[in-house]
């Protein structure tokens, strides 16, 4: 298991970089619920102590950066520049 997903996030680069490991994984909603992210074939990805974790670390961006939607606009637009 990534240290970014056991590692509580303290500050804004801390945020920042979970969320630029989530953006490479796989691409879902910081609102939405860790365990209802699944592979293309319906299996979910994470399991319930890794959702656990991804849920509190979703809920700790949200106290380092005043608005991380917009800072995964900017990652997703950046990965999308690069293809």
């Amino acid at each position: 298991m990534n240290f970014l997903i056991k590692s509580p996030i303290t500050n804004s680069q801390q945020a920042k970089l979970y969320i630029d490991f989530i953006e490479t994984q796989y691409i879902y909603h910081p609102d939405d619920c860790a365990t209802s992210v699944t592979t293309p074939d319906g299996n979910r990805v994470y399991n319930d102590e890794e959702a656990s974790m991804i849920n509190q670390r979703n809920s700790e961006i949200f106290d380092h950066i005043h608005d991380p939607y917009e800072y995964i606009l900017n990652v997703r637009e950046f990965k999308n520049q690069l293809k």
